[in-house]
Protein backbone atom coordinates (compact mmCIF):
# COMPACT_ATOMS: atom_id res chain seq x y z
CA UNK A 1 0.00 0.00 0.00
CA UNK A 2 0.98 3.48 -0.71
CA UNK A 3 1.91 6.23 1.52
CA UNK A 4 -0.21 8.99 1.31
CA UNK A 5 1.52 12.54 0.98
CA UNK A 6 4.40 14.15 -0.81
CA UNK A 7 7.03 16.95 -0.03
CA UNK A 8 7.57 16.47 3.61
CA UNK A 9 11.73 15.10 3.62
CA UNK A 10 12.30 14.77 0.38
CA UNK A 11 16.03 15.81 -0.41
CA UNK A 12 15.45 17.81 -4.04
CA UNK A 13 12.24 19.53 -5.31
CA UNK A 14 11.61 20.15 -9.32
CA UNK A 15 11.32 24.03 -10.82
CA UNK A 16 10.33 24.40 -14.41
CA UNK A 17 12.21 26.70 -16.51
CA UNK A 18 10.34 29.46 -18.84
CA UNK A 19 11.43 27.05 -21.78
CA UNK A 20 9.61 24.35 -20.39
CA UNK A 21 13.11 22.38 -19.05
CA UNK A 22 12.97 20.75 -15.72
CA UNK A 23 16.24 21.54 -13.23
CA UNK A 24 16.02 20.10 -9.91
CA UNK A 25 17.03 22.26 -7.00
CA UNK A 26 18.83 21.43 -4.11
CA UNK A 27 16.97 21.51 -0.09
CA UNK A 28 19.12 23.16 2.67
CA UNK A 29 17.56 21.51 5.39
CA UNK A 30 18.82 24.44 7.83
CA UNK A 31 17.59 27.28 6.50
CA UNK A 32 14.39 25.50 5.14
CA UNK A 33 14.87 27.31 1.82
CA UNK A 34 15.86 26.26 -2.02
CA UNK A 35 18.50 27.62 -3.57
CA UNK A 36 18.10 27.47 -7.68
CA UNK A 37 21.31 26.98 -9.63
CA UNK A 38 20.92 30.77 -10.53
CA UNK A 39 20.94 31.65 -6.78
CA UNK A 40 17.22 32.74 -6.77
CA UNK A 41 15.30 31.52 -3.79
CA UNK A 42 11.60 29.63 -3.81
CA UNK A 43 10.26 28.86 -0.84
CA UNK A 44 10.61 25.21 1.20
CA UNK A 45 7.75 23.01 0.59
CA UNK A 46 7.97 22.26 4.30
CA UNK A 47 6.08 25.34 4.13
CA UNK A 48 2.93 26.62 2.90
CA UNK A 49 3.10 30.33 0.81
CA UNK A 50 0.00 29.93 -1.12
CA UNK A 51 -3.53 31.15 -0.41
CA UNK A 52 -4.93 28.71 1.36
CA UNK A 53 -3.85 26.95 4.61
CA UNK A 54 -4.37 23.18 4.44
CA UNK A 55 -2.50 19.92 5.37
CA UNK A 56 1.04 19.26 3.86
CA UNK A 57 2.02 16.27 4.82
CA UNK A 58 4.83 13.84 4.80
CA UNK A 59 5.83 11.37 2.87
CA UNK A 60 8.28 8.25 3.73
CA UNK A 61 9.34 5.98 1.09
CA UNK A 62 6.94 4.73 -1.89
CA UNK A 63 6.12 1.37 -3.10
CA UNK A 64 7.46 -0.42 -6.11
CA UNK A 65 11.18 0.36 -7.15
CA UNK A 66 12.13 0.23 -11.20
CA UNK A 67 15.85 -0.75 -9.15
CA UNK A 68 18.80 -0.43 -11.58
CA UNK A 69 18.15 -2.42 -14.15
CA UNK A 70 16.14 0.22 -15.58
CA UNK A 71 18.30 0.93 -18.63
CA UNK A 72 19.06 -3.14 -19.35
CA UNK A 73 14.90 -3.31 -19.30
CA UNK A 74 14.47 -0.38 -21.83
CA UNK A 75 16.58 -2.80 -24.37
CA UNK A 76 14.42 -5.46 -23.92
CA UNK A 77 10.79 -6.13 -26.26
CA UNK A 78 7.85 -4.55 -24.75
CA UNK A 79 6.70 -7.79 -23.66
CA UNK A 80 10.00 -8.76 -21.70
CA UNK A 81 9.82 -5.05 -20.40
CA UNK A 82 6.18 -5.66 -18.96
CA UNK A 83 6.66 -9.13 -17.37
CA UNK A 84 9.95 -8.10 -15.64
CA UNK A 85 8.00 -4.40 -14.52
CA UNK A 86 4.79 -6.22 -13.15
CA UNK A 87 7.60 -8.36 -11.24
CA UNK A 88 9.89 -6.17 -9.44
CA UNK A 89 6.59 -3.84 -8.86
CA UNK A 90 4.35 -6.30 -6.87
CA UNK A 91 7.96 -7.58 -4.96
CA UNK A 92 8.31 -4.25 -3.58
CA UNK A 93 4.78 -3.87 -3.38
CA UNK A 94 3.84 -6.77 -1.13
CA UNK A 95 6.88 -6.62 1.24
CA UNK A 96 6.51 -2.90 1.99
CA UNK A 97 2.99 -3.32 2.52
CA UNK A 98 3.39 -6.55 4.63
CA UNK A 99 6.90 -4.77 6.69
CA UNK A 100 4.51 -1.03 6.74
CA UNK A 101 1.57 -2.90 8.65
CA UNK A 102 3.33 -4.36 11.09
CA UNK A 103 4.97 -0.95 12.26
CA UNK A 104 1.36 0.20 12.55
CA UNK A 105 2.09 3.10 9.68
CA UNK A 106 -0.50 2.44 7.33
CA UNK A 107 -4.18 3.99 7.25
CA UNK A 108 -6.26 2.52 4.63
CA UNK A 109 -8.05 5.30 4.52
CA UNK A 110 -6.57 8.47 6.09
CA UNK A 111 -8.18 11.79 6.74
CA UNK A 112 -5.52 14.79 7.66
CA UNK A 113 -6.53 18.52 8.63
CA UNK A 114 -5.20 21.16 10.38
CA UNK A 115 -7.02 23.03 12.75
CA UNK A 116 -7.67 25.90 10.83
CA UNK A 117 -9.68 23.64 7.79
CA UNK A 118 -10.90 21.28 10.19
CA UNK A 119 -14.45 22.73 10.45
CA UNK A 120 -15.08 22.84 6.89
CA UNK A 121 -13.13 19.47 6.13
CA UNK A 122 -15.36 17.87 8.59
CA UNK A 123 -18.60 19.43 7.48
CA UNK A 124 -17.63 18.22 3.78
CA UNK A 125 -17.14 14.76 5.28
CA UNK A 126 -20.20 14.52 6.91
CA UNK A 127 -22.27 15.94 4.13
CA UNK A 128 -20.65 13.56 1.53
CA UNK A 129 -21.29 10.85 3.55
CA UNK A 130 -24.87 11.14 4.05
CA UNK A 131 -25.06 12.65 0.26
CA UNK A 132 -22.28 11.10 -2.00
CA UNK A 133 -24.10 10.63 -5.65
CA UNK A 134 -25.15 6.56 -5.69
CA UNK A 135 -24.94 4.49 -8.23
CA UNK A 136 -29.02 4.00 -9.01
CA UNK A 137 -30.03 0.02 -8.59
CA UNK A 138 -32.72 -0.86 -10.77
CA UNK A 139 -35.71 -3.87 -10.32
CA UNK A 140 -35.76 -4.09 -13.91
CA UNK A 141 -32.57 -6.34 -16.11
CA UNK A 142 -34.15 -4.68 -19.38
CA UNK A 143 -31.50 -2.37 -21.44
CA UNK A 144 -32.23 1.38 -20.87
CA UNK A 145 -34.75 2.45 -23.28
CA UNK A 146 -33.50 5.23 -25.65
CA UNK A 147 -36.91 6.98 -26.19
CA UNK A 148 -37.37 7.47 -22.41
CA UNK A 149 -32.88 8.08 -21.78
CA UNK A 150 -33.06 9.12 -18.09
CA UNK A 151 -31.79 12.30 -17.92
CA UNK A 152 -28.41 12.71 -15.95
CA UNK A 153 -27.76 16.32 -16.19
CA UNK A 154 -31.35 16.64 -14.19
CA UNK A 155 -30.46 14.28 -11.68
CA UNK A 156 -27.16 16.36 -11.35
CA UNK A 157 -28.93 19.66 -10.75
CA UNK A 158 -30.85 17.79 -8.19
CA UNK A 159 -28.35 16.34 -6.37
CA UNK A 160 -26.19 19.65 -6.15
CA UNK A 161 -29.53 21.31 -4.39
CA UNK A 162 -29.89 18.53 -2.20
CA UNK A 163 -26.20 19.01 -1.44
CA UNK A 164 -26.26 22.66 -0.44
CA UNK A 165 -29.15 22.24 1.59
CA UNK A 166 -27.15 19.77 3.96
CA UNK A 167 -23.67 21.63 2.97
CA UNK A 168 -25.49 24.97 4.54
CA UNK A 169 -27.46 22.83 7.01
CA UNK A 170 -25.69 20.52 9.04
CA UNK A 171 -27.40 17.76 11.01
CA UNK A 172 -26.79 16.78 14.40
CA UNK A 173 -25.05 13.75 15.69
CA UNK A 174 -27.76 11.23 16.86
CA UNK A 175 -25.59 8.60 18.16
CA UNK A 176 -22.95 8.33 20.25
CA UNK A 177 -20.04 5.42 20.59
CA UNK A 178 -22.20 3.13 23.29
CA UNK A 179 -24.28 2.67 20.73
CA UNK A 180 -22.12 0.21 18.86
CA UNK A 181 -20.44 -2.68 19.47
CA UNK A 182 -16.99 -2.77 18.18
CA UNK A 183 -15.99 -6.26 16.36
CA UNK A 184 -12.48 -6.36 14.86
CA UNK A 185 -10.07 -3.99 12.96
CA UNK A 186 -10.54 -3.65 9.38
CA UNK A 187 -6.98 -1.17 9.06
CA UNK A 188 -4.96 0.62 11.31
CA UNK A 189 -2.70 3.61 10.83
CA UNK A 190 -1.14 6.17 12.09
CA UNK A 191 -4.17 8.23 12.47
CA UNK A 192 -6.48 5.53 13.82
CA UNK A 193 -8.16 2.25 12.87
CA UNK A 194 -10.82 1.38 10.78
CA UNK A 195 -13.36 -1.15 12.86
CA UNK A 196 -16.22 -3.56 11.89
CA UNK A 197 -18.71 -2.50 14.05
CA UNK A 198 -22.81 -3.00 14.94
CA UNK A 199 -25.40 -1.11 16.07
CA UNK A 200 -26.91 -2.60 19.20
CA UNK A 201 -30.67 -1.35 18.10
CA UNK A 202 -30.59 -1.31 13.89
CA UNK A 203 -28.36 -4.49 14.46
CA UNK A 204 -26.86 -3.13 11.02
CA UNK A 205 -23.20 -3.26 10.75
CA UNK A 206 -20.58 -0.58 10.08
CA UNK A 207 -16.76 0.70 9.34
CA UNK A 208 -16.08 2.83 12.40
CA UNK A 209 -13.30 5.26 11.36
CA UNK A 210 -11.49 5.97 14.78
CA UNK A 211 -8.97 9.10 14.28
CA UNK A 212 -6.84 10.37 16.96
CA UNK A 213 -8.41 13.85 16.90
CA UNK A 214 -9.02 14.60 20.58
CA UNK A 215 -12.77 14.43 19.86
CA UNK A 216 -14.92 12.82 22.83
CA UNK A 217 -11.92 13.17 24.92
CA UNK A 218 -9.46 11.15 22.90
CA UNK A 219 -10.92 10.79 18.83
CA UNK A 220 -13.39 11.24 16.42
CA UNK A 221 -15.56 8.67 15.52
CA UNK A 222 -16.92 8.58 11.89
CA UNK A 223 -19.63 5.97 10.77
CA UNK A 224 -19.69 4.46 7.51
CA UNK A 225 -21.08 1.73 5.29
CA UNK A 226 -18.93 -1.42 5.73
CA UNK A 227 -18.27 -2.41 2.38
CA UNK A 228 -17.49 -6.24 2.75
CA UNK A 229 -15.53 -6.67 -0.58
CA UNK A 230 -11.95 -4.76 0.42
CA UNK A 231 -9.86 -2.50 -1.50
CA UNK A 232 -9.71 -2.61 -4.99
CA UNK A 233 -5.67 -2.72 -4.17
CA UNK A 234 -5.96 -5.63 -2.91
CA UNK A 235 -8.00 -7.70 -5.80
CA UNK A 236 -5.62 -6.01 -8.60
CA UNK A 237 -2.26 -7.69 -6.58
CA UNK A 238 -4.00 -11.27 -6.42
CA UNK A 239 -4.64 -11.17 -10.36
CA UNK A 240 -1.88 -9.43 -11.41
CA UNK A 241 -3.96 -7.37 -13.67
CA UNK A 242 -7.68 -6.57 -14.85
CA UNK A 243 -8.53 -6.70 -18.41
CA UNK A 244 -9.66 -4.02 -20.65
CA UNK A 245 -13.83 -4.75 -19.67
CA UNK A 246 -12.69 -4.93 -16.34
CA UNK A 247 -10.86 -2.09 -15.98
CA UNK A 248 -13.14 0.09 -18.67
CA UNK A 249 -16.63 -1.15 -15.95
CA UNK A 250 -14.48 0.44 -12.66
CA UNK A 251 -13.11 3.79 -14.56
CA UNK A 252 -16.68 4.30 -15.70
CA UNK A 253 -18.06 4.58 -12.40
CA UNK A 254 -15.00 6.70 -11.67
CA UNK A 255 -15.86 8.88 -14.22
CA UNK A 256 -18.93 9.72 -13.08
CA UNK A 257 -18.47 9.80 -9.61
CA UNK A 258 -15.82 12.69 -10.80
CA UNK A 259 -18.41 14.34 -12.93
CA UNK A 260 -21.11 14.95 -10.20
CA UNK A 261 -18.18 15.47 -7.36
CA UNK A 262 -16.68 18.37 -10.15
CA UNK A 263 -20.38 19.29 -10.61
CA UNK A 264 -20.61 20.17 -6.77
CA UNK A 265 -17.10 22.07 -6.68
CA UNK A 266 -15.40 19.15 -5.45
CA UNK A 267 -12.04 18.20 -6.43
CA UNK A 268 -11.04 14.85 -4.48
CA UNK A 269 -7.29 14.30 -4.91
CA UNK A 270 -6.38 11.15 -3.43
CA UNK A 271 -7.65 9.02 -6.31
CA UNK A 272 -5.82 5.17 -5.80
CA UNK A 273 -6.59 1.51 -6.10
CA UNK A 274 -6.66 1.60 -2.09
CA UNK A 275 -9.15 4.56 -1.92
CA UNK A 276 -11.98 1.92 -4.05
CA UNK A 277 -14.03 -0.42 -2.48
CA UNK A 278 -16.01 -3.00 -4.52
CA UNK A 279 -19.07 -4.05 -2.92
CA UNK A 280 -20.59 -7.46 -2.88
CA UNK A 281 -22.35 -6.64 -6.32
CA UNK A 282 -19.06 -6.18 -7.80
CA UNK A 283 -19.97 -1.91 -8.31
CA UNK A 284 -17.03 0.34 -6.01
CA UNK A 285 -17.42 2.75 -3.82
CA UNK A 286 -15.05 6.08 -3.32
CA UNK A 287 -14.02 6.14 -0.18
CA UNK A 288 -11.65 8.58 1.96
CA UNK A 289 -12.68 12.02 1.10
CA UNK A 290 -9.93 13.28 3.88
CA UNK A 291 -8.28 15.76 0.92
CA UNK A 292 -11.39 16.16 -1.10
CA UNK A 293 -12.25 20.00 -0.95
CA UNK A 294 -14.82 22.49 -2.60
CA UNK A 295 -12.41 24.70 -5.03
CA UNK A 296 -13.59 27.18 -7.83
CA UNK A 297 -10.86 28.48 -8.65
CA UNK A 298 -7.14 27.19 -8.23
CA UNK A 299 -5.58 25.70 -5.15
CA UNK A 300 -2.55 25.23 -4.28
CA UNK A 301 -1.81 22.62 -1.77
CA UNK A 302 0.50 20.04 -1.95
CA UNK A 303 -0.85 16.53 -0.98
CA UNK A 304 -2.05 13.45 -3.14
CA UNK A 305 -0.16 10.03 -3.06
CA UNK A 306 3.25 10.48 -5.11
CA UNK A 307 2.66 7.81 -8.00
CA UNK A 308 -0.95 9.77 -8.58
CA UNK A 309 0.48 13.34 -8.61
CA UNK A 310 -0.51 15.46 -11.35
CA UNK A 311 2.31 17.77 -12.84
CA UNK A 312 1.25 21.02 -11.81
CA UNK A 313 0.43 19.66 -8.17
CA UNK A 314 4.56 18.76 -7.71
CA UNK A 315 5.16 22.22 -9.63
CA UNK A 316 3.28 24.23 -7.44
CA UNK A 317 1.68 25.85 -10.07
CA UNK A 318 -1.76 26.07 -8.94
CA UNK A 319 -4.21 23.41 -9.77
CA UNK A 320 -8.37 22.85 -10.64
CA UNK A 321 -9.97 19.86 -11.01
CA UNK A 322 -7.99 18.49 -13.88
CA UNK A 323 -5.81 16.89 -11.20
CA UNK A 324 -8.57 14.24 -11.35
CA UNK A 325 -8.82 13.22 -14.50
CA UNK A 326 -4.88 13.20 -14.43
CA UNK A 327 -5.32 10.72 -11.63
CA UNK A 328 -7.98 8.70 -13.42
CA UNK A 329 -5.59 8.17 -15.96
CA UNK A 330 -3.14 6.83 -13.84
CA UNK A 331 -5.36 4.70 -12.13
CA UNK A 332 -6.83 2.84 -15.50
CA UNK A 333 -3.41 2.00 -16.50
CA UNK A 334 -2.47 0.79 -13.12
CA UNK A 335 -5.32 -1.21 -13.80
CA UNK A 336 -4.76 -2.42 -16.90
CA UNK A 337 -1.20 -2.76 -16.54
CA UNK A 338 -0.20 -4.14 -12.98
CA UNK A 339 1.65 -0.99 -11.85
CA UNK A 340 1.43 2.80 -12.22
CA UNK A 341 3.03 4.55 -15.10
CA UNK A 342 5.52 5.70 -13.32
CA UNK A 343 7.26 5.15 -10.16
CA UNK A 344 10.72 4.49 -8.61
CA UNK A 345 12.65 4.11 -5.57
CA UNK A 346 12.01 7.60 -4.35
CA UNK A 347 9.49 10.04 -4.63
CA UNK A 348 11.64 13.16 -6.08
CA UNK A 349 12.26 10.40 -8.85
CA UNK A 350 8.73 9.76 -9.37
CA UNK A 351 8.24 13.45 -9.91
CA UNK A 352 11.11 14.01 -12.54
CA UNK A 353 9.09 11.38 -14.37
CA UNK A 354 5.30 12.24 -13.75
CA UNK A 355 6.56 16.36 -14.78
CA UNK A 356 8.46 14.71 -18.12
CA UNK A 357 5.34 14.01 -19.14
CA UNK A 358 7.26 10.45 -21.10
CA UNK A 359 5.01 7.18 -20.98
CA UNK A 360 5.53 3.90 -22.21
CA UNK A 361 2.89 1.47 -22.74
CA UNK A 362 2.86 -2.22 -22.19
CA UNK A 363 2.15 -4.24 -25.58
CA UNK A 364 -0.95 -5.51 -24.77
CA UNK A 365 -2.49 -2.59 -24.33
CA UNK A 366 -5.29 -1.74 -27.32
CA UNK A 367 -4.83 1.60 -29.55
CA UNK A 368 -7.63 3.33 -27.91
CA UNK A 369 -6.68 2.41 -24.05
CA UNK A 370 -3.22 4.01 -25.29
CA UNK A 371 -4.70 7.26 -27.24
CA UNK A 372 -7.13 7.69 -23.64
CA UNK A 373 -4.27 7.68 -21.66
CA UNK A 374 -2.53 10.33 -23.83
CA UNK A 375 -5.07 12.72 -23.61
CA UNK A 376 -5.57 11.99 -19.78
CA UNK A 377 -1.92 11.82 -18.55
CA UNK A 378 -1.06 14.91 -20.16
CA UNK A 379 1.00 17.25 -18.83
CA UNK A 380 -0.49 20.63 -21.37
CA UNK A 381 -3.38 21.32 -19.42
CA UNK A 382 -4.83 22.48 -22.47
CA UNK A 383 -4.95 19.54 -23.81
CA UNK A 384 -6.21 16.97 -20.77
CA UNK A 385 -9.61 15.77 -21.57
CA UNK A 386 -11.73 16.95 -18.93
CA UNK A 387 -10.10 20.06 -18.59
CA UNK A 388 -11.31 20.96 -22.17
CA UNK A 389 -14.14 23.10 -23.56
CA UNK A 390 -16.32 19.51 -23.63
CA UNK A 391 -15.39 18.81 -20.07
CA UNK A 392 -16.21 15.53 -19.31
CA UNK A 393 -17.29 14.42 -22.10
CA UNK A 394 -14.40 14.37 -24.08
CA UNK A 395 -13.81 11.25 -21.68
CA UNK A 396 -17.11 9.72 -21.90
CA UNK A 397 -17.28 10.03 -26.02
CA UNK A 398 -13.72 8.42 -26.11
CA UNK A 399 -13.64 5.60 -28.66
CA UNK A 400 -12.41 3.49 -25.82
CA UNK A 401 -15.70 3.52 -23.97
CA UNK A 402 -17.63 3.59 -27.31
CA UNK A 403 -19.15 0.02 -26.09
CA UNK A 404 -19.82 1.23 -22.50
CA UNK A 405 -24.18 2.31 -22.17
CA UNK A 406 -23.29 5.31 -19.31
CA UNK A 407 -26.95 5.27 -18.03
CA UNK A 408 -26.95 1.22 -17.36
CA UNK A 409 -23.49 1.41 -15.57
CA UNK A 410 -25.18 4.52 -13.02
CA UNK A 411 -28.61 2.11 -12.85
CA UNK A 412 -26.45 -0.88 -12.15
CA UNK A 413 -27.99 -2.84 -15.15
CA UNK A 414 -24.16 -4.06 -16.28
CA UNK A 415 -23.67 -7.47 -14.91
CA UNK A 416 -20.01 -6.94 -12.94
CA UNK A 417 -17.36 -8.55 -14.35
CA UNK A 418 -16.23 -9.89 -10.76
CA UNK A 419 -17.56 -10.37 -7.43
CA UNK A 420 -16.16 -10.38 -4.08
CA UNK A 421 -16.59 -13.58 -1.64
CA UNK A 422 -18.61 -12.58 1.18
CA UNK A 423 -19.75 -15.67 3.37
CA UNK A 424 -21.72 -13.37 5.81
CA UNK A 425 -22.19 -9.90 7.37
CA UNK A 426 -19.42 -11.01 9.37
CA UNK A 427 -17.04 -12.20 6.98
CA UNK A 428 -13.92 -10.01 6.96
CA UNK A 429 -11.71 -12.17 4.93
CA UNK A 430 -10.98 -9.54 1.99
CA UNK A 431 -9.41 -7.12 4.55
CA UNK A 432 -5.93 -7.90 6.03
CA UNK A 433 -5.53 -9.56 9.84
CA UNK A 434 -4.60 -6.82 12.56
CA UNK A 435 -3.94 -7.04 16.45
CA UNK A 436 -6.78 -5.48 18.54
CA UNK A 437 -5.90 -3.04 20.94
CA UNK A 438 -8.64 -0.81 23.19
CA UNK A 439 -9.94 2.42 23.07
CA UNK A 440 -7.64 4.70 25.24
CA UNK A 441 -10.02 7.52 26.03
CA UNK A 442 -8.30 10.83 28.41
CA UNK A 443 -9.69 12.24 30.74
CA UNK A 444 -10.14 15.81 29.67
CA UNK A 445 -11.78 16.61 26.01
CA UNK A 446 -9.98 18.90 23.74
CA UNK A 447 -10.53 20.83 20.64
CA UNK A 448 -14.34 21.53 21.77
CA UNK A 449 -14.47 24.87 20.29
CA UNK A 450 -13.39 23.57 16.75
CA UNK A 451 -16.03 20.43 17.16
CA UNK A 452 -18.69 22.64 18.89
CA UNK A 453 -21.20 22.56 15.61
CA UNK A 454 -19.76 19.18 14.37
Amino acid sequence: MRDTGCFGFFQRVLKQKDNGEVQTLRYESKTEILHTTDNSIVPSPSYHTSPTTDFIPSSSSTKAHLLQEDRKVAERSDEDYTDLVTSKYNEEVNIERHSTNEQNQIDIRNLNYLSSDIEEDLNLSKVLSSSIMPLKKSKKKESVDKGQAFNFEKFLADAKELFETKWNNPTKDTVCLDDFERIKTLGTGSFGRVMLVQHKVEQEYYAMKILDKQKDNSSLYMVLPYVQGGEMFSHLRKVGRFSEPQSRFYAAQIVLGFQYLHSLDLVYRDLKPENILIGQDGYVKVTDFGFAKRVKGRTWTLCGTPEYLSPEIILSKGYNKAVDWWALGVLVYEMAAGYPPFFADQPIQIYEKIVSGKVRFPSHFTSDLKDLLRNLLQVDLTKRYGNLKNGVNDIKNHKWFVTLDWIAIFQKKVEAPFHPKCKGPLDTSNFDEYEEEKLRLSATEKCVKEFADF
